[in-house]
């Protein structure tokens, strides 16, 4: 069966013009049709588990705060995007400056970090080497990179061979804890310039955050 946690941070991270996610008889459907196993959905891509496996670290680090997704699975995105394989988030913690979640994040081994100082997230990535990026465009301008800037490359983005990866690994990841040091600073640019978000869109996305995050804990892991 598929983890509840897995399937509800999925749907939190379904493409922004869906405003209202799939109800239970458009997945069930999904299921019975046969659909896509990388997907819950016709427009719900599932994310990588090793996602889960950031946002909880994050969350033990920041205990009491509402981790926000600003954005998570774009189709629209390139395909050299992590976006647009369910690999990679752009979130926020309530309350917390960005620059620790992101001296955070860049701990965080097999991990793509962009830091974004004038945007309102940390993007986070899952990929086979760490990279650290910074891009100095606001929402809405094509990116400013720095550190040695170049063209986005396909990497692993659309490598997995697992429609939905073994969650073994990212379980051990949690059980074993992590003790390693910090990745070189990288230029490897993957994402487009985040556009702007309304404070309803805001809202609706932090209502939704803090509801299924609330109970994502390893229990709700389970390996296929």
């Amino acid at each position: 069966a598929l983890p509840s946690a897995l399937r509800a941070v999925s749907l939190l991270a379904r493409p922004r013009q869906l405003e209202t996610p799939p109800t239970e008889r458009e997945l069930e459907a999904w299921r019975a049709a046969d659909g896509d196993p990388a997907f819950l959905a016709a427009d719900v891509r599932l994310l990588h588990p090793e996602l889960l496996v950031r946002l909880q670290q994050i969350g033990d680090a920041f205990p009491g705060q509402a981790i926000e997704i600003i954005s998570g699975y774009r189709p629209q995105s390139p395909r050299t995007s992590r976006h647009h394989h369910g690999r990679a988030l752009d979130l926020r913690v309530r309350d917390v400056p960005r620059e620790h979640v992101r001296d955070l994040a860049v701990t965080f081994p097999e991990t793509g970090v962009g830091w974004y100082p004038n945007s309102v997230f940390v993007h986070v990535d899952v990929r086979s080497e760490p990279a650290y990026w910074v891009d100095l465009s606001g929402p809405g301008e094509p990116a400013r990179y720095v550190q040695g800037a170049q063209p986005p490359s396909p990497a692993d983005a659309a490598s997995d061979p697992d429609a939905v990866p073994d969650l073994e690994p990212s379980l051990d990841l949690i059980r074993r804890g992590l003790h390693i040091g910090l990745p070189e600073a990288a230029a490897e640019p993957s994402e487009p310039a985040e556009e702007t978000l309304t404070d309803d869109e805001l809202e609706r996305l932090r209502s939704e955050m803090e509801s299924a995050l609330s109970g994502i804990r390893v229990d709700d892991f389970t390996a296929r």
